[in-house]
């Protein structure tokens, strides 16, 4: 049994409840600089994913499986809100364990909002070089702990990996308040376990929650990046054509980074959506009702659900299917 993750409170304030997950090889203080405003009205913290600082497994991680990590989180979710409902906004891995805790623990999770989000560690057959690295016998693991500790090195190498995840690395990461986060970042990953990282990826590259989505039954965000260079476009498209009640936010000129890339966009999405279905006391539970459209039938893999909308001209967002 997993012991429950140590909580980074961003806001304490009486309101809404929401809990951050932040993604592989990040850290919960990215979301001190990048949560949606609106999610800092109420009482909200960041948890971290196993084996990234200050969330250690130790000796239990070789017996580290999903259900284990979902359960340590909705332990945390008990401890830290009281046994009631948070609205939880999970980036990349952060996503796949926000949506593995709402099938598995639905009582506790009253709402998603997903970012680049993926369902299933085979990714339609792109796996990213580190899982298929790890799948080398007695060099895999070696392999990835140094690589991960030459990323993670010096301030400039991370930068450049960093500018990996977003549409347009000229316009992005040369802020100082970018360039701080991302420091920030790291050397929370200096004092992370790269073995236990390690695991987690190899765990995350065995597992899916494709036959789970269809069971998630709680309103649900899903922001994509139409030029996410990390996890497709496509693969999350078909997240959102599986959950009965997502609605998808389509930015088109944004990476695997939407929060850092186009914070208006969805900084505005965000609070939009919360207002409905959020977990304070001020939220409006209204039924969820996509952007544009509605979902009348499933879509080819190479296209776009029907309820997918993208900023416009006429408000928040215009029809993009």
């Amino acid at each position: 049994m997993l012991q429950a993750p140590p909580a980074l409170w961003i806001s304490r304030r009486p309101g809404s409840r929401t809990v951050f997950l932040h993604g592989m090889v990040m850290a919960p203080c990215f979301w001190q600089i990048y949560a949606p405003p609106a999610c800092r009205l109420g009482m909200s913290a960041a948890y971290p994913l196993p084996g990234h600082f200050p969330w250690t497994v130790g000796r239990d991680v070789e017996a580290m499986s999903l259900p284990a990590i979902l359960d340590a989180y909705a332990e945390a979710i008990d401890r830290d809100f009281v046994g009631q409902p948070v609205t939880l906004v999970g980036h990349s891995t952060g996503a796949f364990m926000a949506m593995g805790l709402a099938a598995r623990h639905p009582g506790r999770i009253g709402s998603l909002v997903l970012m680049g989000a993926l369902s299933c560690g085979g990714m339609d057959g792109c796996q990213p070089f580190a899982m298929r690295l790890l799948r080398l016998p007695r060099f895999g693991q070696w392999g990835f702990e140094r690589l991960l500790s030459y990323w993670i090195s010096t301030p400039g190498r991370f930068i450049d990996g960093a500018r990996a995840c977003v549409a347009n690395a000229d316009e992005r990461m040369h802020s100082r308040r970018d360039r701080a986060a991302i420091e920030q970042v790291r050397q929370s990953l200096l004092r992370s376990r790269a073995g236990e990282i390690a695991a987690l990826v190899r765990l995350l590259s065995q597992t899916t929650l494709s036959g789970s989505l269809a069971d998630i039954a709680c309103p649900a965000l899903n922001i994509v990046g139409g030029m996410d260079r990390v996890i497709r476009p496509r693969h999350q498209f078909n997240i959102q054509s599986a959950m009965p009640s997502a609605s998808t936010l389509l930015l088109p000129r944004a990476g695997h980074l939407p929060m850092v890339e186009r914070p208006r966009e969805v900084a505005a999405a965000v609070k939009a959506f919360l207002h409905d279905h959020g977990t304070g006391p001020a939220a409006g539970k209204r039924p969820l009702r996509p952007a544009a459209g509605s979902l009348h039938r499933q879509p080819p893999a190479n296209e776009k659900p029907r309820s997918v909308s993208a900023p416009g001209s006429d408000g928040l967002a215009a029809h993009a299917g």
